[in-house]
Order: C-alpha cells, then sequence, then structure tokens
C-alpha cells in the first residue's frame, strides 16, 4: 500500500469520568485539550451539535497541535427545513482553523430515511460546505440507506463507516471520496462504552487501506483512550504512523 495519513482520536475530549485513568487527578480542566493532544493527532468536536460555536471558543482550539472535526449544529440535521443562515455560521470553522479542520461531521437522526426530500438536503449541504472549501462527512444511520450506494456515489459523497452493536440494526453502508475515510466506532456490543479487540482495530485499518486519508474517531466513551492508543500501536506494527501533527 501507498502513504497513508492516519488520523486518531476520541469523539470529546472533555469528560470527567476520564479523570484518574487518562488526565491526571491534579491537572486542572482548562488543561484537557493540551495534555490530550500529547497523545492524539485528531479530536472530534460534538459540542458544537447543541451549541453554535463561537469564534471565542476557538481561540482555544486554534492554539493546539490538533486536526478537527467538528459535529453539525443539531437544527441542521434534526429540524426538516434546512436553514442556510445556521448553516453559513459554521464558516467561521475554516476561518479560524484553517487547514487543521479536516471537515464538518453531518449526522443525521435514526429515523432519517432515504426519502427524495432528505437527498435533496444531503445534496444542498454538500453543495455548500464543498464550495466553500470545507469537506462534509454524512452519517445516515436508517437501515434503508444500505439501499443508496450509487447516490452516495454518483453525487461523489463521503459517508461514515460506523461500528455499532447489531441491536441497534442501523446502516452499514459507507463512502470513500476525495481519498478520505471516516470511521466512527461507537462501541459494537454496549452502544458507547463496549472496547474493540485488536483483531476487530485491524480490520478497520485494513478497510482504510482504500483510502489515502483515514480518520478514526472513538465514540466507545468508557474504552475510547484505551483503543485509540492501541490503534496507534498497531500502525507503529504495521510500518504506519499518525500523520505529523499540524504547527501551533
Amino acid at each position: 500500500m501507498g502513504k497513508k495519513n492516519f488520523f486518531i482520536g476520541t469523539a470529546g475530549y472533555f469528560y470527567t469520568s476520564w479523570i484518574g485513568s487518562f488526565y491526571p487527578t491534579t491537572l486542572k480542566r482548562h488543561k484537557f485539550l493540551e495534555y490530550y493532544s500529547n497523545f492524539f493527532n485528531f479530536v472530534e468536536i460534538n459540542s458544537s451539535f447543541y451549541k453554535l460555536i463561537s469564534k471565542n471558543s476557538l481561540y482555544t482550539y486554534r492554539k493546539k497541535p490538533l486536526y478537527y472535526v467538528f459535529k453539525i449544529y443539531k437544527e441542521i440535521t434534526h429540524k426538516k427545513e434546512l436553514d442556510f443562515n445556521i448553516l453559513s455560521h459554521h464558516l467561521i470553522l475554516k476561518e479560524k482553523l484553517n487547514d487543521k479542520l479536516l471537515g464538518i461531521l453531518v449526522q443525521f437522526p435514526p429515523k432519517f430515511s432515504p426519502k427524495e426530500y432528505n437527498k435533496e438536503k444531503i445534496l444542498k449541504i454538500n453543495e455548500f460546505f464543498q464550495s466553500n472549501s470545507i469537506m462534509p462527512f454524512f452519517e445516515v444511520r436508517e437501515k434503508n440507506w444500505d439501499n443508496e450506494k450509487e447516490f452516495f456515489k454518483a453525487n461523489k459523497l463521503n459517508v461514515v463507516l460506523p461500528s455499532f452493536p447489531k441491536y441497534k440494526n442501523w446502516s452499514k453502508i459507507y463512502n470513500i471520496e476525495k481519498e478520505f475515510l471516516y470511521i466512527r466506532l461507537h462501541g459494537n456490543r454496549k452502544l458507547y462504552s463496549s472496547s474493540y479487540t485488536k483483531k476487530e482495530l485491524e480490520d478497520f485499518i485494513n478497510k482504510g487501506y482504500l483510502a489515502k486519508n483515514i480518520i478514526i474517531s472513538f465514540n466507545n466513551t468508557e474504552n475510547a483512550i484505551k483503543d485509540a492508543i492501541l490503534t496507534i500501536n498497531i500502525l507503529k506494527n504495521c510500518n504506519s504512523t499518525l500523520f505529523p501533527k499540524p504547527q501551533i
């Protein structure tokens, strides 16, 4: 395989449950991200789903040697009508972070099905961000999206490769475009919790070989740090390394 760019990290970083097991007990909370950046080259920011990101908050992210993906604000994905004013607000991410921004995560709710108006919404979001030099990564969970491979392929849409427990019965479709693959690991036995075996992580890495740039985000919060570090060690053993961290 040719040279691959791996971006490894977790979905979120500000978890008090990690104090003691990852963050030193004496570490001030405003130092969490700085400490995190000693281990990883990437973090997925999920707080932007609940509250529109502010320019002031981006100053903290810009000063850290990390790459970022921000989850899009919930009113874009969880309301039927597309609000372009809210969509436009996300452009400050590119303005302030520049090349540190890998893209925007657009995660739709589980009942978001492949109806024509939903497909049209995806295309509008994609066109908006692509025209502003931002990569959108779409995560669809409703099972019928499994039949829409041609839609994603024909429209050159980046679709997240997910891992989740079988009992959720979500869509497993994914699509690689512009040599990017985004893998989100939610825990494959217990949602947002269970750990992955070394063999399971190796299998995900091998799937990533189809792309030049592979982002792996661990959303199994309880075991995310342990699994992310194990993945980095696996990469070292197969003569691959993390993509160099950006300059501050």
